[in-house]
């Protein structure tokens, strides 16, 4: 989105001033867009879009698009050589296209407005007045528009509304963070919506102008108020746990020092679970490139192959410890999910492994850590505990 909103506002500039230079910079930045989520092309098409809509002759829109498109794709390009020169590209291509191609295309139709009515009304939930607003907006800014020789702004502005929203569509899945592509343009028609509010109301009485204004602020200093907790006074631990429960992040800390204490320079760790912040707090690498498992259990054709590869790597990277996520959101496995890893993992650590730590969340405020012999005869009291396992070879 940071990108994305340079680019967009880039975009409007380069038109209103006919400056080419700005219209690349602005295809770059809508090109980092991309690079940083797929969805983020949905910017791009709205570049081309709204090029299309203030084009002074067909000549004039090919020779701006093409400057604007290949100004966007530098910078994949140049991931794209950094990876080919890496030797990693086949893996590249399969994560981000040929598996991400069956990843989205795997909720149904039905499922995924279901998702959507259930997700927009939870977001709404937070700044209610600002969501109203935008929503307000867009169908105003159909109606009456802005002014009858500003069409250029009703175009520029309908157009980004509408690629923002189509910008979150893909896979269906709507989860909350999608939401925040189509914050901006919401921003924008909340915004023309009190103005256009205001300035209905300042025709019918005097100061009627701030109603509206001071509606959408004040609705905002109570959203503020009522998470007040959140925002102000709990500490960042607690607010951690208050927003993801039983999730081991704040224990992770705790883990990777343990692991740091007890590793050798060099030595590599495999986490089997969700939990990739253990490899950042730890400053320890893994032995293989699956840091997510939720790939390896969804309903995909490609899950089992998946295991297969993630196991193998492991085997072949011997690493000093093996941490298991038995937290059920680190796996979310399906009643159709292969458990080929999860067979696997208690062969082989149970050859290979001796458990040296237990870290047993047992409600909110509750975590029993045990390490080294502390860890051998202790029996989990939760469903949610991470066990941490020492190469037996290991010193």
């Amino acid at each position: 989105v940071f990108f994305a909103v340079w680019g967009v506002f880039l975009l409007y500039v380069a038109i209103q001033r006919n400056k080419v230079l700005l219209l690349a910079v602005s295809g770059l930045c809508l090109g980092m867009a991309f690079v940083m989520k797929q969805h983020g092309i949905f910017f791009l098409f709205f570049a081309v879009a709204y090029l299309y809509l203030t084009r002074g002759g067909f000549r004039d829109f090919l020779y701006k698009v093409i400057v604007i498109t290949a100004s966007a794709a530098l910078p994949f390009a140049v991931i794209l050589f950094t990876i080919y020169r890496g030797g990693a590209l086949s893996n590249f291509w399969f994560w981000c296209f040929t598996y991400s191609g069956k990843y989205v295309t795997s909720v149904l139709l039905m499922d995924g407005l279901a998702r959507f009515n259930r997700m927009a009304l939870k977001m709404m939930g937070h700044f209610t007045v600002f969501w109203i607003s935008g929503i307000i907006g867009f169908f105003l800014l159909i109606q009456f528009g802005i002014q009858p020789d500003e069409t250029h702004k009703r175009r520029f502005l309908m157009l980004f509304s509408l690629f923002s929203f189509l910008s979150i569509l893909p896979g269906l899945y709507f989860r909350e963070h999608y939401f925040v592509l189509v914050i901006p343009a919401l921003s924008i028609l909340a915004a023309y919506c009190s103005e256009l509010l205001a300035n209905a109301m300042s025709k019918r009485f005097k100061g009627g102008r701030w109603l509206p204004i001071s509606l959408l602020i004040l609705s905002l200093i109570f959203t503020f108020t009522a998470q007040g907790r959140l925002y102000f006074k709990l500490p960042p631990d607690d607010v951690s746990t208050d927003i993801y429960g039983l999730n081991p992040f704040v224990q992770s800390v705790k883990i990777a020092q343990y692991l740091k204490s007890h590793a050798a320079k060099g030595d590599r760790i495999a986490v089997l679970g969700s939990e990739p912040q253990i490899l950042f707090y730890s400053g320890m690498r893994s032995v293989t490139g699956y840091i997510y498992m939720y790939g390896l259990m969804e309903d995909q054709p490609y899950n089992l192959q998946m295991q297969h590869e993630m196991s193998a790597e492991i085997e072949k990277g011997r690493p000093a410890f093996i941490v298991f996520a038995n937290i059920p959101t680190s796996w979310l496995p399906l009643e159709n999910s292969p458990l080929y890893i999860f067979d696997w993992a208690k062969d082989y650590i149970d050859k290979n492994y001796i458990l040296t730590g237990v870290v047993d969340i047992i409600y909110y405020n509750h975590t029993v850590y045990k390490f080294d012999a502390e860890a051998l005869n202790y029996n989990p009291q939760s469903g949610y505990y991470v066990s941490i396992y020492r190469r037996k070879d290991h010193e």
